[in-house]
């Protein structure tokens, strides 16, 4: 007995442009299985590609849906601390355009919590940038992870954090400050290197926005809580404002002018059996020496504060002549903080 076995073909489909050019409302156009129809963008052209690669195009903003809704996702991240005082409390919002930063804090003020003013900063994105970390992005993948990954939070240690909001879903989840997660390691990466560059503060403009002390020198100067300091540019210094007679200007002569300088101490002796507050000798010393301007200190400037049988001596890294305005200007204020005479040493140099 033989048995005759017909093959059934499936039906043929044409490609989607030639659907789309004899006619076929877009709407209409049929695609293989397993694929879906996209619209391009820049000529409402049809396509039929994998569920997969239509997400990548829609968050790219290259191709619609086919009912012309462009699904744009929202990235969120950032950082927060249990038991923090200062500005703990860090969010970015990332569109494919801009990333929108924001500090919030408490301080701890005459025995209760104080609220600090909310910092907001906004910074542009190019589309590249955009396009490199939704190619990081796998959303089924992402919604699939737990909310929390270890212990975030416990012990008041660091949290992380990310959040992805996508075709009308959200996931948010929570790790701990560094922790690795395999699936979306290189998407944490990319996004701390996205906050360390909107968080840093590379200006005098951004320093104060920052909400950091500013030196009423001339130019005025900014110092960061990091110890860096920013000069305000002015466009001659000779033209100086009335209001600014009297102040000191920065003073830009290097102390370190070969790599031995670099292992120098310069010192202060102060004679006194009162009690000095050394921390706040070694502010005072810091703010001085910011008035030196940004080219004149040392990037890794030690300062130690010692008591010793005759009172304190104080120390700074760095070779000062004795007769340099800057070394005068260290010992004027050590005295105007210590309310006696201030001796100062030789530098020792190693």
């Amino acid at each position: 007995m033989t048995f005759l076995v017909s093959k059934i073909n499936e039906p043929k489909i044409d490609a989607p442009l030639k659907q789309f050019n004899i006619g076929i409302p877009i709407n209409n156009i049929q695609c293989k299985a397993d694929l879906v129809l996209v619209i391009k963008s820049s000529n409402s052209s049809p396509a039929c590609v994998t569920p997969n690669t239509a997400e990548k195009l829609f968050v790219r903003n290259w191709a619609e849906n086919e009912n012309t809704i462009s699904v744009n996702p929202i990235i969120k991240t950032g950082t927060y601390a249990g038991y923090c005082i200062g500005y703990c409390t860090k969010e970015f919002i990332i569109t494919s355009d801009k990333i929108i930063f924001t500090q919030n804090g408490h301080d701890f003020v005459s025995d209760e919590w104080v609220d600090l003013h909310e910092k907001t900063k906004e910074s542009q994105l190019s589309q590249t940038e955009w396009n490199k970390l939704i190619d990081l992005i796998d959303f089924h993948q992402f919604i699939s992870i737990s909310d929390k990954i270890g212990c975030p939070g416990c012990a008041d240690a660091p949290v992380e954090w990310i959040e992805i909001s996508y075709d009308g879903k959200t996931k948010r989840i929570e790790f701990e400050n560094g922790d690795k997660i395999p699936e979306i390691s290189e998407l944490i990466v990319a996004l701390q290197e996205i906050r360390n560059s909107v968080d840093s503060i590379n200006s005098f403009e951004e320093c104060v926005l920052a909400g950091n002390s500013v030196m009423e020198s001339y130019p005025r100067q900014c110092r960061t809580t990091d110890g860096k300091n920013f000069v305000e540019e002015v466009d001659d210094f000779s033209d100086t404002p009335r209001e600014t007679e009297g102040k000191r200007f920065p003073v830009n002569v290097p102390d370190a002018t070969n790599e031995n300088d670099l292992l120098c101490q310069t010192s202060w002796n102060i004679e006194t059996t009162e009690e000095l507050d050394k921390e706040h000798i070694k502010n005072s010393i810091q703010s001085t020496i910011a008035q030196f301007g940004i080219t004149y200190f040392l990037e890794d400037r030690e300062i130690t504060v010692l008591e010793n049988s005759s009172g304190y001596m104080i120390s700074i890294s760095g070779l000062w002549d004795p007769e340099s305005v800057q070394y005068s200007m260290i010992t004027e204020d050590l005295e105007n903080v210590s309310g006696v005479d201030v001796h100062g040493e030789p530098a020792i140099c190693t």
